[in-house]
C-alpha cells in the first residue's frame, strides 16, 4: 500500500514539474517563425516589436512602446504541447481608442477579425423605459475585406500626397468619395448616392461638382450627394468629378477624381 502511494505521489510531482517547467513543449514562434508566416498570411516579428515578458507561460508578447499607428502588439498562445493562435493588433492614430486585431488560429488554419471602437450609446433604454448603461467600447467582428480595408487606410502615407481611385490625400487634408453599397463603379443615367468624407478639410469652404451631380437636401442614409453619368460627359469612360476647399491668402486644395463609367448594356 505504502509503495502504491508513493507511485501516486512521485507521479504527481512528476506532472507537477512537467506542467510548470518544461510545458508548454513547443513554443518555438520568435523570429525564427518569420518565413513560415508569409506562406501562411500572418504579419512578421519586425524590428520595432520587441519581446517583453508575460505574466501568462502559455503566451508571449511583442510589443512596440513607441507605436501609435500601425502593427503595434503580436502575442502568441500556446496550449499545452503546440501552438494554439496568433493575434495581431492593430491602431490607428486618427481614430481614437480603436484598436483592430487579427487572430490566426493554428489548429483549424482559419483568420478572425475584429475592432474595438467607442460606443457611441452609452445609455439606451430598456423595454421597460428603464436607463441601461452600456460598455464605453464595442467590439464587433469584421469580415477579411472590410478589416483588409481599415489596414489600408492605416499604412496610408502621412504628410504626403496620396492619391488612388476613391482617396485623396495631402499633407494633412483628405478627401474620400464614398459610393453607395461600397460600389467601385457608376451606371451610365442610374442614380447613385455618394458622399465626401472629409478631414482637415472646412466644409463650409468645401465644393463639389461635375457633370451630373445633385446635391441631396435630406437623406436619412447620410448620402449628400447624387451622380447621375450623362454618357457624352465622359472622357475615356470616366466621369470627372472635382473637389475643392478654398483657401483665403493661399493655394486653394483641390483634386479631380476619375470614376469609372459603365453602360447599361455592359
Amino acid at each position: 500500500m505504502k509503495k502504491r502511494t508513493n507511485i501516486i505521489l512521485v507521479i504527481i510531482i512528476g506532472g507537477y514539474f512537467l506542467f510548470n517547467y518544461l510545458a508548454p513543449f513547443n513554443k518555438n514562434h520568435g523570429i525564427e517563425f518569420n518565413s513560415e508566416r508569409l506562406k501562411i498570411g500572418i504579419p512578421e516579428i519586425s524590428d520595432n516589436l520587441k519581446q517583453i515578458e508575460s505574466s501568462d507561460k502559455y503566451e508571449a508578447v511583442w510589443y512596440d512602446e513607441n507605436s501609435k499607428n500601425g502593427h503595434f502588439k503580436k502575442i502568441v498562445e500556446y496550449g499545452f504541447f503546440d501552438t494554439k493562435t496568433e493575434t495581431d493588433y492593430y491602431e490607428n492614430e486618427k481614430l481614437k481608442s480603436t484598436f483592430l486585431w487579427s487572430k490566426y488560429d493554428f489548429r483549424n488554419k482559419s483568420f478572425k477579425y475584429f475592432i474595438e471602437k467607442p460606443n457611441d450609446k452609452l445609455v439606451s433604454a430598456t423595454k421597460n423605459g428603464n436607463l441601461k448603461f452600456e460598455k464605453p467600447t464595442i467590439i464587433e467582428e469584421l469580415s477579411k475585406k472590410v478589416f483588409e480595408k481599415h489596414i489600408s487606410e492605416i499604412n496610408e502615407p502621412k504628410n504626403t500626397e496620396f492619391e488612388s481611385q476613391f482617396i485623396y490625400l495631402k499633407a494633412d487634408k483628405k478627401v474620400k468619395m464614398v459610393l453607395e453599397n461600397n460600389a467601385e463603379f457608376l451606371v451610365t443615367g442610374q442614380p447613385t448616392k455618394a458622399n465626401f468624407i472629409t478631414e482637415n478639410i472646412d466644409n463650409q469652404k468645401f465644393m463639389v461638382y461635375g457633370p451630373g451631380i445633385m446635391v441631396n437636401q435630406a437623406d436619412k442614409d447620410g448620402f449628400r450627394f447624387t451622380i447621375t453619368p450623362i454618357e457624352n460627359t465622359l472622357v475615356n469612360e470616366k466621369l470627372e468629378i472635382q473637389v475643392t476647399e478654398r483657401i483665403e491668402n493661399g493655394e486653394n486644395f483641390t483634386h479631380k477624381f476619375l470614376v469609372p463609367v459603365k453602360t447599361k448594356t455592359e
